[in-house]
């Protein structure tokens, strides 16, 4: 069982066999907040309220739910899926790295499963149109 966990979880951003239980996040470990390619950022609504309020939450609590990146296979990037609110947090807080838990699959599934789930929050209907626009137009659709 450990062979087909470390073989699902290996890659080139230094995941895989150091991977571990971090937050209660199997497979997350710390990220430095550079190596994330913010690929739909612009997908985003900006909520400075909310953002604030993670703010406040991070620095009394830590960082409480990982961030999910995928694995771009053409590009080698480990683009951020989910989690764009909390990165504004930690860069707010100056805050070097974010834990994140990284997919293995590529980026379009990646996006399309955290739609359907909506993993951290409800989006906007605005956001969800945006999103589903990058899944339409993207070359692995």
């Amino acid at each position: 069982m450990t062979d087909s966990l470390e073989s699902q979880t290996s890659n080139t951003h230094g995941f895989g066999a150091h991977e571990q239980s971090v937050g209660g996040y199997v497979g997350a470990r710390q990220v430095d907040l550079h190596r994330l390619e913010l690929r739909f950022e612009a997908t985003r609504i900006a909520d400075t309220a909310a953002v604030q309020r993670l703010t406040e939450s991070i620095r009394t609590s830590g960082q409480l739910v990982a961030c999910i990146a995928a694995d771009d296979q053409d590009s080698g990037a480990l683009v951020l899926i989910d989690g764009y609110r909390r990165l504004s947090a930690l860069k707010r807080l100056g805050a070097d790295t974010a834990l994140v838990q990284c997919w293995h699959c590529p980026v379009g599934p990646a996006l399309a499963q955290m739609l359907a789930h909506s993993f951290s929050r409800a989006f906007d209907p605005m956001e969800e149109a945006l999103m589903l626009r990058e899944l339409i137009d993207s070359p692995l659709a």
